[in-house]
């Protein structure tokens, strides 16, 4: 789902409904570059998202699903300090918990 996808479903409680059709175990796929630039530098095209807005679909994505496995795709890696290392960490830590 993109950003504006997320806020649509999120917004409207239409999030969850989704999730209701989907297998109770998921796997989750997470693209760092719908998340702002004032959050993490990725080499793409950045959307608008804040960290806390993603893990608030992660933690809605917990309490209706189990994750069975997750990646997380864009981080170039070229970030060693806030925002960017510790933006992936937080994420990670998340979906993890």
């Amino acid at each position: 789902i993109d950003e504006e996808g997320y806020r649509g479903f999120f917004g409207k409680g239409r999030f969850r409904r989704m999730l209701k059709s989907l297998p109770k175990d998921v796997y989750v796929s997470f693209d760092l570059d719908l998340l702002s630039k004032s959050e993490i530098y990725t080499d793409y095209n950045q959307g608008k998202f804040t960290i806390e807005e993603l893990i608030e679909a992660i933690d809605i994505i917990k309490s209706n699903k189990r994750i069975i496995s997750a990646d997380i795709l864009g981080y170039a890696g070229s970030e060693t300090t806030t925002p960017g290392l510790d933006a992936y960490r937080r994420i990670a830590r998340r979906i993890m918990d």
